[in-house]
């Protein structure tokens, strides 16, 4: 999944499963505009470049209970924009996310 393709791998965000899964799978996104949607939000990421390449982590940005599902914000800090203007800047639309 690429989440952002700058064309350097220090500022790409790109979830590449093709050798084997990860907790990715696992989460879902929010429609960063919708305010219900973004209180949601419990999980922030990190990266960190190893060998030349970026390593996303994930933490935990609050105490995630027991059978919550994982929910973050792919275009955080960019709420006020509009969807098309995000996708203009190279960020992923999640207008239609729950």
């Amino acid at each position: 999944m690429i989440l952002l393709e700058t064309g350097k791998s220090r500022t790409s965000l790109i979830i590449d499963p093709t050798n084997g899964g990860n907790i990715a799978r696992f989460i879902s996104g929010v429609n960063n505009l919708s305010y219900s949607s973004r209180k949601k939000v419990n999980l922030r990421t990190r990266r960190f470049q190893v060998d030349g390449e970026c390593h996303v982590v994930l933490f935990s940005s609050r105490k995630i209970l027991k059978g919550e599902g994982l929910y973050y914000d792919y275009n955080a800090g960019i709420a006020k924009n509009t969807p098309k203007q995000g996708v203009d800047n190279g960020f992923y639309d999640t207008s239609h996310f729950t």
